[in-house]
């Protein structure tokens, strides 16, 4: 399997994740504070830099160091914390998501080593968790991303038929940026007129590749013609990370009766301007999306969140819903890894 197709399936894996529970109502958290009013706990960063709720980086390849984490309980009870590296990965929507505990780590998460796997905190204490960060040599210079989780070790469980299990995490983004020639390229494949997912409202795919070595925020263009006229509308993607692909749903804001359709989507601000051409037919009509069909869509989180609330419920029939933890960095500019 090769590393962008072993990321897409993990992108997909998050993506789905937030999907759950975008529908089931709950809210990522806006900031470390949130998080630990929610969780009773939370993290950040030891750094010179106050103001920014993550690590940078610059080192060359085959260097190493060490850092440290502040981990701190608000609440009025102890609390056991798993600490351990991610990988970051690009949403279904672009922006950054973080890979799940029980996800294989291979890019710059497998540069991190957390200095203990777990941390106790007794009730309002805050402790150090130090950590190793070891570029492998030979690294090709660029953007990479990895990011220490911290999540409850013991999660509460209702009782009841209806079983809730709470899982609170948080994670702390580690971007390492490798001097030297690098460039940032956005490749465009295929594009289609399609559903929102689970709706009936209208969308543009538009498959697309950080085939660069850079992060970067591309713009999108996309046209429409056809049956219900032209027109043309531009979305600004939040970040997409290299090597990484996903299949954008660029949400029309316009009615589409059945018949046949040329799209043309241009993608610029991320290296030379990619252009993809494409055509579609469509059996049915198809609407514009409504707030409730944009929630389907898998909204990505927003800037600014540090946790995530996670929900498994299990009934009496033994059906199990869970969610993957997806966080992102605290500025607009999100980070991810590459080997």
């Amino acid at each position: 399997m090769t590393r962008g197709s072993f990321y897409r399936r993990r992108a997909t894996r998050a993506a789905t994740a937030l999907a759950a529970i975008a529908l089931a109502g709950l809210a990522l958290t806006p900031d470390i504070a949130a998080a630990a009013a929610i969780g009773g706990f939370g993290v950040q960063p030891v750094q010179a830099d106050h103001s920014r709720g993550y690590f940078v980086f610059r080192m060359r390849a085959g260097r190493a160091r060490t850092g440290y984490l502040e981990a701190f309980n608000t609440s009025e009870q102890s609390v056991s914390l798993r600490v351990y590296a991610v990988d970051g990965l690009t949403g279904v929507t672009s922006g950054v998501v973080y890979a799940d505990h029980a996800d294989r780590v291979a890019g710059a998460g497998a540069w991190l080593t957390p200095s203990a796997p777990q941390v106790s905190l007794a009730p309002g204490a805050r402790e150090r968790v130090g950590f190793h960060l070891q570029v492998p040599a030979g690294t090709a210079p660029g953007d990479y991303l990895a990011g220490f989780a911290l999540e409850n070790a013991n999660p509460a469980t209702s009782s009841g038929r209806f079983q809730v299990k709470e899982i609170v995490r948080t994670v702390v983004g580690v971007e390492v940026i490798v001097p030297g020639a690098a460039h940032a390229q956005i490749h465009l494949g295929a594009v289609a007129l399609k559903a929102l997912p689970g709706t009936s409202a209208s969308a543009v795919t538009v498959n697309l590749t950080d085939t660069g070595r850079l992060l970067c925020k591309p713009v999108l263009t996309v046209s429409v013609d056809g049956r219900s006229g032209q027109s043309t509308e531009t979305h600004a993607l939040d970040t997409v990370l290299p090597d990484d692909a996903i299949a954008y749903p660029f949400a029309w804001p316009h009615n589409l009766a059945a018949g046949h359709y040329r799209i043309t989507a241009t993608a610029r601000g991320c290296g030379p301007r990619a252009v993809a051409h494409g055509s579609s037919a469509l059996l049915t009509g198809l609407t514009r999306p409504s707030p409730e069909s944009a929630v389907r869509a898998i909204a990505p989180p927003p800037a600014g969140s540090s946790g995530l609330l996670l929900i498994g419920a299990v009934g009496a029939g033994g059906l199990a819903l869970g969610a993957s933890g997806a966080l992102v960095s605290r500025r607009g500019r999100r980070m991810r890894p590459r080997t």
